[in-house]
């Protein structure tokens, strides 16, 4: 038995993220060193599947499936909302430049994809919030 009626993910475009950085003879492209670290890291881990598998095993308990648009997730402080770049201090640490607030990166982008979420699921993609943009936040089709 289930006991959510909805799940938020990050809608990441991993085939984009995969894409390789060399670029074409007439468009060569930029910084393919340093992207085929990335690349070569991405590919076998197969970071499309466990959506998927979380998306079919949703649908036998009738839960949906929220893919949220992932802009601004890890620089928007969840305690007053301000974005910056700056506010990521480290991969691991959030550090609000406007508030103060200090938090796990990870869970302060949590906050605001389940926010995102709720937001899909309630007001039908609108957000009242100064949170992530959520343009592109659809549900995921089963």
């Amino acid at each position: 038995m289930c006991s959510f009626e909805s799940i938020a993910v990050e809608d990441l475009a991993v085939e984009h993220m995969d894409r390789s950085a060399r670029g074409t003879v007439a468009n060569p492209g930029v910084n393919v060193a340093a992207e085929r670290g990335p690349n070569r890291a991405i590919s076998p881990q197969g970071w499309s599947m466990p959506r998927r598998r979380l998306t079919d095993k949703a649908a036998t308990c009738d839960v949906r499936v929220v893919a949220v648009n992932p802009a601004h997730t890890s620089r928007c402080c969840a305690v007053c909302g301000h974005t910056s770049p700056g506010n990521r201090k480290s991969q691991a640490v959030f550090g609000c430049g406007a508030c103060g607030h200090e938090a796990d990166a990870d869970l302060n982008a949590a906050v605001h994809i389940l926010a995102a979420g709720l937001a899909v699921t309630a007001r039908g993609g609108t957000s009242r919030t100064k949170g992530p943009d959520e343009t592109r936040t659809q549900p995921v089709a089963a």
